[in-house]
């Protein structure tokens, strides 16, 4: 097991897109953590809106400490990803920065609670910890029941297995990343290598990317974790009755109270308010936030934020 510094780092990975949604997780993390944390923001490219939230942000937690690294990339990433924006990918290039353990975090997440005890989390020498996606879960278990079902989602899933078997496939969106231990165990350059992950992307016909290739090449690597930790509106696909009881028992802290609420596809809370069946209360929930967020940060930086 990789020693694990006495304070946690936490890394995101965006673009100018994805700056207000990723400056409003920072500051849930930073309310539960508001000292003895290392934030660094690694951004795709030069986003000028973000410096004046990010100095508001350190003025609120000093305790804390926050960096701004602008990545350079490959010139694979100048490829067009069919919408899906160069930072997924860029997320491999971390260990090209970094030489200790991170928190990876997607921008669309909401902290809830100290992310201390996740970063200090034992891998038991694996090189990831990441959660089980709910959603995918939950394919899995209804095409037990029924052989015939068909998802995108499921043909995804059965891809990446049939190439590599793994524990369950993982959501990508949070990743405990022992960069030390990738390197001890000659795993970096399989991380890192973002023409292989692209090429296996375009070559397979994948939907999800990075995750499945993450999810082929590092599935026997990764711990799953506690769901609470990447709980994808807040893991309600886990209710599922496919799913054996047990199972879904484990899933019940992370639907009732969730360390990291995850809100992956549309529409986005931070843009409009989501009306959708079971992500309703949740979304309401993150507009408070969003609304402190914006009080606390000050018009000034909102209105250049939110350009």
């Amino acid at each position: 097991m990789t020693e694990t510094s006495a304070t946690p780092h936490v890394s995101y990975v965006f673009d100018g897109g994805f700056a207000l949604p990723t400056m409003v997780s920072v500051f849930s993390l930073l309310q539960h953590r508001p000292k003895d944390v290392e934030v660094q923001f690694f951004v795709t490219e030069d986003v000028p809106k973000m410096r004046a939230t990010v100095e508001k942000l350190q003025a609120l937690f000093p305790g804390a400490e926050i960096k701004t690294t602008v990545m350079t990339l490959p010139d694979t990433l100048s490829r067009d990803f069919i919408g899906y924006p160069v930072a997924g990918f860029a997320r491999l290039l971390l260990p090209d920065y970094l030489d200790k353990r991170t928190i990876y975090l997607d921008g669309d997440t909401w902290v809830r609670d100290d992310i201390g005890e996740l970063y200090d989390q034992n891998l038991d020498g694996r090189v990831l910890g990441a959660c089980l996606d709910a959603a995918f879960l939950k394919l899995l278990w209804r095409s037990k029941r029924n052989p015939k079902l068909k998802h995108r989602r499921l043909v995804e899933m059965r891809a990446v297995d049939a190439i590599a078997p793994s524990e369950g496939y993982f959501n990508a969106g949070m990743m405990v990343v022992d960069i030390p231990a990738l390197r001890e165990q000659g795993l970096i350059e399989d991380f890192t290598n973002i023409t292989r992950a692209t090429t296996f992307w375009s070559d397979n016909g994948l939907l999800y990317h990075d995750q499945s290739y993450l999810n082929t090449v590092f599935g026997a690597h990764t711990k799953r974790l506690d769901p609470q930790w990447n709980a994808i509106w807040a893991n309600r696909s886990a209710s599922h009755k496919a799913i054996p009881a047990e199972l879904r028992a484990k899933f019940a802290a992370s639907q009732a109270d969730p360390a990291i609420l995850h809100m992956t596809s549309k529409p986005k809370p931070w843009i409009k308010p989501v009306l959708r069946g079971g992500r309703f209360v949740w979304g309401q929930k993150y507009r408070k936030v969003l609304a402190e967020f914006r009080e606390r940060v000050g018009a000034d930086a909102w209105a250049q934020l939110s350009t």
